[in-house]
């Protein structure tokens, strides 16, 4: 399936990062609490269309989250100097265009879904982090899910999902290439050292 060729920018802007969050605390309260052992559940969604599809009410605040989702990609993700490199790991046409600060023409993967969840604190503000997969078979991340730092979350499916307070940590700013084949290296050494963020089985509705 081919893949968004670009992120609009200005769109997002327009959006906002948190406009109309909070009120959909009120749908999908029940499905985001805080686990006992430390994790918490969150919802996996493919875009706004998916999202408003489980909450019709709050088709702005599902809007809001996409997007602030696609702008934490912009800034977090692994960026490649050439389509190619990035197309071996992540796959043919899942990879946009990006340019850098410094007008340099780059790549990065495209956002594949998005991780929603609440962190009950005195905001009770939602939470959002981008996620990738690959659809190239030489992969680690094949048909999986991977956030911005090379965890995984798990295959490459929709719905309700365990995770780590860490999968919503604040990620830092990519500003150099990396080398074909760089993240998934990082992945496979992540995963080889400890279990990511998610936790097997933990799928549901």
């Amino acid at each position: 399936m081919k893949r968004t060729r670009s992120i609009n920018l200005q769109r997002m802007r327009k959006i906002g990062p948190g406009r109309g969050l909070k009120p959909l605390a009120l749908a999908v309260v029940a499905a985001t609490m805080v686990g006992c052992s430390g994790g918490r559940e969150a919802q996996i969604y493919r875009d706004v269309a998916q999202c408003v599809a489980d909450n019709p009410v709050f088709e702005s605040a599902c809007e809001g989250a996409y997007y602030r989702a696609l702008e934490q990609s912009a800034r977090t993700s692994p960026k490649y100097r050439r389509e190619y490199s990035c197309e071996a790991e992540f796959g043919v046409d899942n990879c946009v265009p990006y340019q850098s600060p410094e007008g340099d023409d780059w790549y990065m993967p495209a956002m594949g879904g998005f991780l929603f969840g609440t962190e009950f604190d005195d905001d009770d503000d939602y939470l959002v982090a981008p996620l990738y997969t690959s659809y190239s078979r030489r992969s680690p991340l094949y048909r999986k899910w991977a956030g911005a730092d090379g965890r995984l979350y798990g295959s490459h499916r929709f719905g309700r999902t365990k995770v780590s307070k860490s999968a919503f940590a604040p990620k830092p700013t990519v500003k150099r290439t990396i080398s074909r084949g760089g993240f998934g290296s990082m992945v496979a050494s992540k995963a080889r050292s400890s279990s990511g963020g998610f936790s097997k089985g933990s799928f549901g509705g």
